[in-house]
């Protein structure tokens, strides 16, 4: 297997057809499917329109973006376990707004201005921008690691196991060989 990933017909991402149950990123067998949409990447002039402001760009991106959406894609237990993780952090996180904010009302002017301040930068902007990253990073497509194409005809996963991709091979080898049975001799 080289460095370049495997690229995954759209088609068969959509409908599962000859994917193997086996988890793409650590090669264990699936613990369970996910609905997943993947999406391309965008053009980098697009970053270009940022001195615009953010709204053209993000409008932009929207439109151009190509999505391939998997009904069944599967995903090992690992995987699962990291998807549950990232979304408790980001709930915790975005939790710690109005308890800080609870807290900074409760103790009023009794408190020093420093911990008010820590209070503050924790509790309103650090914990729940870590709890956004950290959900970012759990999304099924992150996981996964697969990005669909500019033409959006295919998916490339660049760091594919190598047990997924040898039953991949297998998979489409018994295809063939039951299509040329199919068809009979020549």
């Amino acid at each position: 297997m080289d460095n370049t990933g495997i690229y995954l017909p759209a088609p068969m991402v959509t409908t599962g057809l000859r994917i193997p149950m086996r988890c793409i990123r650590h090669g264990a067998p699936a613990a369970g499917t996910r609905r997943i949409t993947f999406v391309s990447k965008p053009p980098l002039w697009v970053y270009l329109l940022l001195i615009t402001g953010l709204v053209i760009p993000i409008i932009v991106i929207l439109v151009i973006r190509k999505r391939v959406k998997a009904a069944r894609w599967p995903l090992c237990a690992q995987c699962l376990a990291q998807r549950r993780r990232s979304l408790t952090m980001m709930w915790v996180g975005l939790g710690a707004i109005p308890v800080s904010m609870a807290l900074g009302s409760a103790l009023g002017d009794s408190s020093d201005a420093g911990f008010d301040a820590v209070l503050l930068l924790g509790g309103i902007i650090v914990l729940p921008l870590a709890g956004l990253i950290a959900s970012q990073y759990g999304t099924y497509r992150h996981l996964t690691g697969g990005v669909t194409q500019p033409d959006g005809g295919s998916v490339k996963f660049p760091k594919p196991h190598p047990a997924f991709v040898t039953e991949l091979n297998a998979l489409h080898a018994a295809a063939a060989a039951t299509a040329q049975a199919a068809a009979g001799p020549r």
